[in-house]
């Protein structure tokens, strides 16, 4: 028999048990923090890409509060198509553009 901090008198089992729940507790607490701390990582990753290597008017073009992808062989504007992965809210974070309403834009080039 154990005393627990609040005063009952615990078994074996039952301080087992309640040992289990609090871990269960701290590891769901630890994944969470985890991923919060993840994406923080991976938006200031694709922040970092932005601002160092693409170039405004090469890469990108920004068209009436949009931006809007240089096709890289034929120099073309991609309309429609976005990068994937944040890199493009990236961009237009990186132009203080507005987010683009994504009705019609479901293409979506890879990095």
């Amino acid at each position: 028999m154990f005393r627990a901090p609040d005063g009952r008198i615990l078994r074996k089992d039952e301080l087992k048990e309640e040992i289990s729940k609090r871990q269960d507790e701290l590891k769901d607490e630890l994944k969470m923090e985890y991923a919060r701390k993840n994406e923080k990582l991976h938006n200031i990753s694709q922040l970092l890409k932005a601002y160092s290597l693409f170039d405004k008017d090469r890469e990108y073009v920004v068209d009436q509060g949009k931006v809007l992808i240089v096709d890289e062989f034929t120099g073309r504007i991609m309309y429609g198509r976005r990068y994937s992965d944040g890199l493009h809210q990236a961009l237009e974070a990186k132009e203080n553009v507005r987010k683009a309403k994504l009705e019609g834009m479901n293409r979506v080039v890879g990095e």
